[in-house]
């Protein structure tokens, strides 16, 4: 009677299927000697590779960190330029919204004359329909007159050679200057005596542009 057949353990059976591993790693609950631990090569690989990364980020931090610089050094100096612009602004702003007043007022006091010729009238008119658009918003600032770094393009001097104000560079706006003199024109024309409010001492208007 021949030999019974030994009975095919698990792991052979295992072994047939995928293969004998005899050169995998046998784990253990307990290691003699952490130091003596194999590194696979691919993790080797990731770990020269998160070296050589050190560069590429410590590039990347010192350029954000220059950006964030420019960011805000540029946001400093727009807010200065916003504060001198909007003070500007508003010396400008009231001398345009002063001499559109005088001519809306000039325009009621004639249209109530019956003595002034319906010519003389309609002239009038058409100048105060104009001096709205050329003492509007994007005329007095538009690029002719002002540049994209906020300066003014017309010339503007001080009174008795004195540091120049934003009422001086109110004033020298040429469709400020033009306005001024028409209104002045149809106030001799006319008869008309028109005084203006007198502003408190400290105005706006005469804070310097340095």
């Amino acid at each position: 009677m021949s030999p019974s057949p030994e009975p095919i353990t698990t792991s052979e059976l295992h072994d047939d299927i995928f293969g004998s591993s005899p050169n995998s790693p046998i784990l253990s609950g307990h290691q003699e000697n952490e130091n003596d631990i194999d590194i696979p090569a691919h993790v080797l690989s990731t770990a020269n590779s998160e070296r050589s990364d050190i560069p590429r980020l410590r590039s990347t931090h010192v350029t954000n960190g220059y950006r964030d610089g420019i960011s805000v050094s540029k946001a400093e100096h727009v807010q200065h330029g916003f504060d001198e612009g909007f003070s500007l602004g508003a010396v400008i702003g009231i001398k345009s919204g002063f001499l559109l007043g005088v001519l809306e007022g000039i325009v009621r006091a004639i249209q109530a004359s019956a003595t002034i010729a319906t010519e003389a009238k309609e002239d009038v008119i058409a100048k105060f329909v104009l001096a709205r658009s050329e003492l509007g918003l994007q005329s007095l600032f538009g690029r002719e007159w002002f540049g994209e770094d906020g300066i003014w393009k017309f010339d503007v001097k001080g009174k008795n050679e004195e540091e120049v104000t934003f009422r001086d560079v109110a004033d020298a706006h040429p469709l400020v200057d033009k306005w001024v003199k028409e209104v002045e024109n149809l106030k001799k024309k006319f008869g008309f005596e028109i005084q203006a409010r007198a502003r408190p001492d400290g105005d706006e208007e005469d804070e310097t542009t340095s």
